[in-house]
Protein backbone atom coordinates (compact mmCIF):
# COMPACT_ATOMS: atom_id res chain seq x y z
CA UNK A 1 0.00 0.00 0.00
CA UNK A 2 1.11 3.28 -0.78
CA UNK A 3 1.82 6.15 1.26
CA UNK A 4 -0.69 8.34 0.01
CA UNK A 5 -3.38 5.01 0.01
CA UNK A 6 -2.53 4.22 3.56
CA UNK A 7 -3.44 8.13 4.80
CA UNK A 8 -6.14 8.53 2.98
CA UNK A 9 -7.97 4.77 3.39
CA UNK A 10 -7.12 4.67 7.25
CA UNK A 11 -6.81 8.04 8.55
CA UNK A 12 -10.00 6.93 10.96
CA UNK A 13 -9.77 4.34 12.96
CA UNK A 14 -12.29 2.54 15.04
CA UNK A 15 -10.95 0.17 18.02
CA UNK A 16 -12.56 -2.28 20.55
CA UNK A 17 -11.30 -1.08 24.24
CA UNK A 18 -11.17 -4.01 27.13
CA UNK A 19 -14.59 -3.12 28.78
CA UNK A 20 -16.36 -3.07 25.13
CA UNK A 21 -16.35 0.01 24.81
CA UNK A 22 -15.49 1.90 21.27
CA UNK A 23 -13.20 4.49 20.19
CA UNK A 24 -12.47 6.58 17.50
CA UNK A 25 -9.19 8.12 16.35
CA UNK A 26 -8.91 10.43 13.65
CA UNK A 27 -6.97 13.37 12.58
CA UNK A 28 -6.88 16.65 14.90
CA UNK A 29 -8.65 19.69 12.99
CA UNK A 30 -8.90 23.23 13.84
CA UNK A 31 -12.11 22.78 15.94
CA UNK A 32 -10.32 20.09 18.06
CA UNK A 33 -8.79 22.81 20.12
CA UNK A 34 -10.53 24.36 22.96
CA UNK A 35 -11.54 20.69 24.00
CA UNK A 36 -7.72 19.61 23.43
CA UNK A 37 -6.39 22.68 25.64
CA UNK A 38 -9.05 21.14 28.23
CA UNK A 39 -7.16 18.05 28.22
CA UNK A 40 -4.02 19.08 28.60
CA UNK A 41 -4.84 21.57 31.19
CA UNK A 42 -6.28 18.33 32.96
CA UNK A 43 -3.18 16.25 32.44
CA UNK A 44 -1.16 18.59 33.45
CA UNK A 45 -3.10 19.27 37.14
CA UNK A 46 -2.88 15.32 37.49
CA UNK A 47 0.99 15.54 37.49
CA UNK A 48 1.76 12.10 36.29
CA UNK A 49 4.31 12.08 33.41
CA UNK A 50 4.06 15.49 32.74
CA UNK A 51 7.08 18.06 31.80
CA UNK A 52 4.60 21.06 30.85
CA UNK A 53 3.32 23.44 33.87
CA UNK A 54 0.20 25.64 33.68
CA UNK A 55 1.94 28.74 31.72
CA UNK A 56 3.37 26.74 28.82
CA UNK A 57 0.09 26.09 27.63
CA UNK A 58 -1.68 29.03 25.85
CA UNK A 59 -3.49 31.19 27.67
CA UNK A 60 -7.33 30.87 25.41
CA UNK A 61 -8.64 28.71 22.72
CA UNK A 62 -7.72 31.32 20.42
CA UNK A 63 -4.35 30.82 21.22
CA UNK A 64 -4.31 27.41 21.32
CA UNK A 65 -5.79 27.35 18.01
CA UNK A 66 -3.41 29.40 16.33
CA UNK A 67 -0.59 27.50 17.74
CA UNK A 68 -2.62 24.18 16.36
CA UNK A 69 -3.07 25.77 12.85
CA UNK A 70 0.33 26.53 12.83
CA UNK A 71 0.96 22.74 13.23
CA UNK A 72 -1.59 21.79 10.52
CA UNK A 73 -0.39 24.01 7.76
CA UNK A 74 3.50 23.43 7.99
CA UNK A 75 5.35 22.67 5.04
CA UNK A 76 5.00 19.30 4.24
CA UNK A 77 2.91 18.45 7.57
CA UNK A 78 0.94 15.45 6.05
CA UNK A 79 4.57 13.43 5.30
CA UNK A 80 6.46 14.78 8.33
CA UNK A 81 3.69 14.59 11.76
CA UNK A 82 0.73 12.79 12.59
CA UNK A 83 -1.65 14.66 15.12
CA UNK A 84 -4.64 13.12 15.94
CA UNK A 85 -7.31 12.90 18.67
CA UNK A 86 -9.52 9.86 20.33
CA UNK A 87 -13.66 10.40 20.94
CA UNK A 88 -14.58 7.85 23.56
CA UNK A 89 -18.45 8.26 23.90
CA UNK A 90 -18.66 11.34 21.74
CA UNK A 91 -16.14 13.36 23.75
CA UNK A 92 -12.06 14.28 22.81
CA UNK A 93 -10.18 12.55 25.71
CA UNK A 94 -7.11 12.27 24.52
CA UNK A 95 -3.79 12.87 21.69
CA UNK A 96 -0.83 11.54 19.98
CA UNK A 97 1.54 13.09 17.97
CA UNK A 98 4.33 11.52 16.00
CA UNK A 99 6.39 13.86 14.28
CA UNK A 100 9.70 13.15 12.11
CA UNK A 101 12.93 14.58 12.83
CA UNK A 102 14.09 17.38 9.98
CA UNK A 103 17.99 17.34 9.28
CA UNK A 104 18.43 15.37 6.32
CA UNK A 105 20.62 12.10 7.86
CA UNK A 106 17.88 11.59 11.11
CA UNK A 107 14.72 11.70 8.67
CA UNK A 108 14.51 7.68 9.60
CA UNK A 109 13.61 9.06 13.28
CA UNK A 110 10.58 10.06 14.79
CA UNK A 111 9.55 10.99 17.71
CA UNK A 112 6.38 9.95 19.74
CA UNK A 113 4.01 11.70 22.49
CA UNK A 114 0.25 10.90 23.75
CA UNK A 115 -1.62 12.16 26.53
CA UNK A 116 -5.29 10.48 27.57
CA UNK A 117 -7.72 12.50 29.92
CA UNK A 118 -6.93 11.44 33.87
CA UNK A 119 -10.21 10.51 33.99
CA UNK A 120 -10.15 8.01 30.94
CA UNK A 121 -6.82 6.31 32.12
CA UNK A 122 -6.43 2.57 32.43
CA UNK A 123 -9.34 1.85 29.54
CA UNK A 124 -7.06 1.01 26.28
CA UNK A 125 -7.22 4.16 25.22
CA UNK A 126 -3.02 5.06 25.03
CA UNK A 127 -2.19 1.83 23.81
CA UNK A 128 -4.86 2.59 20.86
CA UNK A 129 -3.05 5.99 20.35
CA UNK A 130 0.36 4.30 20.06
CA UNK A 131 -0.80 1.67 17.55
CA UNK A 132 -2.01 4.55 15.56
CA UNK A 133 1.00 6.36 15.35
CA UNK A 134 3.06 3.43 14.77
CA UNK A 135 0.87 2.15 11.55
CA UNK A 136 1.33 5.71 10.33
CA UNK A 137 5.31 5.44 11.01
CA UNK A 138 5.27 2.02 9.01
CA UNK A 139 3.44 3.32 5.72
CA UNK A 140 5.65 6.57 5.63
CA UNK A 141 8.30 6.99 2.88
CA UNK A 142 10.84 9.46 1.41
CA UNK A 143 12.41 8.27 3.52
CA UNK A 144 10.99 5.18 5.34
CA UNK A 145 10.59 6.08 9.36
CA UNK A 146 12.90 3.39 10.75
CA UNK A 147 13.56 4.63 14.06
CA UNK A 148 10.85 5.79 17.07
CA UNK A 149 11.73 7.32 20.08
CA UNK A 150 10.09 8.70 23.37
CA UNK A 151 11.38 9.59 26.59
CA UNK A 152 9.51 8.74 30.04
CA UNK A 153 10.01 9.39 33.48
CA UNK A 154 10.94 6.58 35.77
CA UNK A 155 8.59 6.56 38.24
CA UNK A 156 5.33 6.53 35.80
CA UNK A 157 5.03 2.82 35.66
CA UNK A 158 1.97 2.80 33.70
CA UNK A 159 3.32 4.35 30.83
CA UNK A 160 6.45 2.48 30.74
CA UNK A 161 4.08 -0.37 31.28
CA UNK A 162 2.64 0.37 27.56
CA UNK A 163 5.72 1.07 25.74
CA UNK A 164 7.31 -2.19 27.14
CA UNK A 165 4.67 -4.17 25.90
CA UNK A 166 4.74 -2.31 22.13
CA UNK A 167 8.44 -3.78 21.91
CA UNK A 168 10.29 -0.28 23.16
CA UNK A 169 13.61 -1.04 25.15
CA UNK A 170 15.48 1.32 27.47
CA UNK A 171 18.14 3.27 25.93
CA UNK A 172 19.53 5.57 28.64
CA UNK A 173 18.51 7.59 31.99
CA UNK A 174 18.78 11.17 31.99
CA UNK A 175 19.60 11.44 35.61
CA UNK A 176 17.16 14.46 37.54
CA UNK A 177 16.22 15.47 33.88
CA UNK A 178 12.56 16.68 35.50
CA UNK A 179 11.60 18.64 38.49
CA UNK A 180 8.08 18.09 39.03
CA UNK A 181 5.56 19.80 40.73
CA UNK A 182 6.20 18.96 43.94
CA UNK A 183 9.98 20.29 43.34
CA UNK A 184 11.33 16.45 43.41
CA UNK A 185 13.65 15.67 40.59
CA UNK A 186 12.97 12.77 38.57
CA UNK A 187 14.85 10.75 36.09
CA UNK A 188 14.11 10.15 32.56
CA UNK A 189 13.81 7.11 30.34
CA UNK A 190 15.05 7.57 26.85
CA UNK A 191 13.33 4.68 24.81
CA UNK A 192 13.34 3.68 21.08
CA UNK A 193 11.84 0.81 18.92
CA UNK A 194 13.13 -0.10 15.71
CA UNK A 195 10.23 -0.59 13.14
CA UNK A 196 9.96 -4.43 11.60
CA UNK A 197 11.09 -3.38 8.36
CA UNK A 198 14.67 -1.99 9.95
CA UNK A 199 15.47 -5.45 10.62
CA UNK A 200 15.29 -6.98 7.65
CA UNK A 201 17.13 -4.01 5.44
CA UNK A 202 20.47 -5.38 7.04
CA UNK A 203 22.03 -1.94 6.91
CA UNK A 204 22.28 -0.87 10.60
CA UNK A 205 25.70 -0.60 11.68
CA UNK A 206 26.44 -0.57 15.64
CA UNK A 207 30.65 -0.89 15.01
CA UNK A 208 32.28 1.61 17.49
CA UNK A 209 35.76 0.83 16.28
CA UNK A 210 36.24 3.98 14.96
CA UNK A 211 35.00 5.91 17.86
Amino acid sequence: MSERNFLRDSRVRHKYLSDGSSLIIRPVTIEDAAILRYTELAIINAGVGVVQGIEDIPNSDEEYSERLKEILEAEDAERNICFAVSEYEGEVVGYCQIERLIPKYVRHVASISIGVHPLKQGIGIGRALMEYLLDWAKHTENPQIVRVELGVQIDNLRARHLYDSLGFEIEGIRKCFVRNQEGKYVDDCLMALFLEEAHSMGEMSTDSSSI
